[in-house]
C-alpha cells in the first residue's frame, strides 16, 4: 500500500490533472471508486488478520450466514458474484481453516451443503462486532450514505447489464 513517504509523494497533482485520461470525469470516477475499493479491502485485511481470514472469506462467511438455506457453493458464488471454480478454491481454504463444513444434501446428494463451524460462527461474530466498517461510514451524514447506496446500485446495475448479467435482489437492500 502506498504511504505518504513511499516515494510517490513527489507526483504533483498538476501533472496528473494535465493528464487526459483524468480529465475525463467519468475516468476520475472510476479510478475513485477503484482506490476507494482497494483501501477499504485493506483496512478490512488488516483488521481481520488476527482472526486469520481473508476479506474474501470474510464476505463468504456473511453471505453464508445471510442467503436461503441450503446454501450450496453455487448459491455462494452467485451472491459473491465470483466463478465457481474460484469459490471452490475459497471454500476448500475455508473448511482447512475449519471455518465450514461441507456436506451432501441429504434431500439431493447432488448438492453440497456449506454451513458454518463453531470456529466460523465465533469468527461471524467477531466480524459482526467489529466497528472499523461502522467507523468508516461514519464519515457520511444519513443523506450522503443513502446517496452513494442509490448510486452505486444504479452503477452496480449498469455494469450487469452491460455483462449481460440479470441483476440480483440483494438479500440486504
Amino acid at each position: 500500500m502506498l504511504t505518504p513517504d513511499s516515494g510517490h509523494s513527489s507526483i504533483k497533482k498538476s501533472k496528473v490533472s494535465e493528464n487526459p485520461l483524468f480529465a475525463d470525469r467519468d475516468y476520475r470516477l472510476w479510478a475513485l471508486l477503484h482506490q476507494t475499493r482497494h483501501v477499504i479491502h485493506e483496512a478490512l485485511k488488516k483488521e481481520m488478520e488476527p482472526l486469520g481470514v481473508s476479506p474474501r472469506q470474510v464476505a463468504a462467511l456473511l453471505i453464508i450466514e445471510a442467503i436461503e438455506k441450503p446454501t450450496t457453493p453455487s448459491r455462494i458464488s452467485y451472491w459473491l458474484m465470483r466463478d465457481r471454480a474460484s469459490v471452490s478454491v475459497l471454500l476448500d481454504r475455508m473448511e482447512r481453516k475449519g471455518l465450514i463444513n461441507k456436506s451432501r444434501d441429504l434431500g439431493n446428494k447432488n448438492l453440497i451443503a456449506v454451513t458454518l463451524t463453531d470456529k466460523g460462527k465465533r469468527v461471524y461474530n467477531r466480524i459482526l462486532n467489529s466497528e472499523m466498517i461502522h467507523d468508516m461510514f461514519s464519515a457520511l451524514s444519513d443523506e450522503q450514505h443513502q446517496q452513494m447506496t442509490g448510486c452505486l446500485d444504479i452503477l452496480w446495475g449498469k455494469a450487469l447489464e452491460v455483462m449481460g448479467v440479470p441483476k440480483p435482489e440483494l438479500p440486504y437492500t
